[in-house]
């Protein structure tokens, strides 16, 4: 469906993309301007050379459903800033289900979209991400990944550096290339099987596993600071640690009883959490963070030092910088990847070094919490404060 934008008034051209509503019709679309313009997209025109010469445009991956559905509320605007941005146009594809972000971007790809911009929260942009790749190899190396931000987590927007802001970020679409790191993770499904799956941000079992199944769309729409808060303080209380055997690299395995394990490639995880504060998102290695088994009332004193990083100093936490490590339990554990649910135990995790290219040329940096975060982190550590009072509930098991 072609939609020619030229003079017409914005909001005709808008109009077909009002999936805010329930019942979200997705499909592909193509913005550009008319034949003859000096900025027309898919025109092929005379170079100097003789030769025929075309304008590259991006690909755009929209999410309507993220962020509890205000992604696709805040369509109208978005769209808009990006028209904006690229006078040269844009290609758009709508998902409507879980996963089917990795194979428009295959399609995409195979169509030889240059650059493949996602528009939804760090679930979308890891469908995406699995889609630049078949059998761990690119399948278009020349290709990068831009992100804008519009989800409940937001982790991928702070492992990657991005500035605040919807323009900023789009902007930032047109500035270098740079190589990222990717994790990988095998793990086995809830029939049995096993399957393989690329992560940006973080893979974590444990704990995390069972907060990620808490979170639920009702939950996202608090956004993700309070809506992974509230979720893993009631994980908090109720959840066992699990006997786990480590084998980090060629190290001898760790063995105990443990809450959870992440392997981070990036810093940030959980909606802001600074679970890994010494990761690099391209250095070659994952930063793997082993929590030990605690009684439920420590669990909630110690839970808000996660936020600020200062858990990773605790006797109670092991970290080791790997490329690779296994990870096997006495009983069926959750396992998550980039905020997504995946399966349970055993598991091998491994890193693939500079394998993605992203359209950035920003390092990644430590993003403060803003006022209103640091407000929320401070009712949360009052509501651990007051459940860790309550015995009904730190000693239920």
């Amino acid at each position: 469906m072609m939609l020619p934008m030229g003079r017409r008034p914005r909001s005709q051209v808008a109009s077909p993309f009002d999936f805010s509503s329930a019942g979200v019709p997705g499909g592909h679309w193509e913005f550009h301007v008319p034949l003859g313009t000096k900025t027309g997209i898919l025109v092929l025109e005379q170079s100097r050379m003789g030769r025929l010469a075309t304008f590259t445009r991006p690909h755009v991956i929209f999410n309507p459903a993220a962020a509890g559905g205000n992604t696709g509320r805040a369509q109208g605007t978005i769209l808009k800033a990006l028209e904006e941005e690229f006078p040269h146009g844009f290609s758009l594809d709508v998902t409507t289900e879980n996963g089917q972000a990795t194979a428009l971007t295959r399609r995409a790809l195979s169509n030889e979209a240059g650059l493949i911009v996602v528009v939804g929260g760090d679930g979308t942009c890891n469908e995406v991400l699995n889609g630049f790749f078949e059998h761990r190899k690119p399948i278009r190396p020349s290709a990068r990944l831009g992100f804008i931000s519009s989800g409940t987590g937001e982790d991928a927007s702070r492992n990657l550096g991005l500035p605040a802001g919807l323009k900023a970020q789009i902007r930032r679409l047109h500035r270098g290339r740079r190589l990222l790191d990717v994790g990988l993770v095998r793990y086995t499904a809830s029939d049995g099987t096993t399957h393989e799956r690329l992560f940006l941000n973080d893979c974590q079992l444990g704990i995390a596993g069972r907060v990620v199944q808490r979170v639920t769309p009702t939950l996202k729409k608090l956004g993700g600071f309070l809506a992974y808060g509230i979720a893993s303080t009631l994980t908090a209380l109720t959840y066992n640690g699990h006997l786990l055997t480590i084998k980090c690299d060629r190290d001898e395995p760790i063995e105990g009883q443990f809450l959870g394990v992440a392997a981070a490639n990036g810093r940030f995880a959980g909606g802001g959490m600074d679970f890994a504060p010494h990761s690099r998102i391209d250095d070659g290695k994952l930063d793997v963070i082993m929590i030990r088994d605690q009684s439920k009332i420590n669990r909630l004193l110690n839970f808000p030092k996660i936020y600020s990083g200062r858990h990773i100093d605790m006797p109670w936490v092991i970290s080791k910088k790997v490329q690779k490590v296994r990870i096997t339990s006495d009983g069926p554990v959750p396992l998550e990847a980039d905020g997504e649910f995946l399966g349970y135990l055993p598991c091998e995790i491994r890193v693939l070094p500079r394998i993605l290219p992203i359209a950035s040329s920003l390092s990644p940096r430590r993003i403060k919490p803003s006022w209103d975060q640091n407000r929320c982190h401070a009712l949360l550590f009052i509501l651990h404060r007051y459940l860790s009072d309550v015995p009904a509930l730190t000693h239920r098991q």
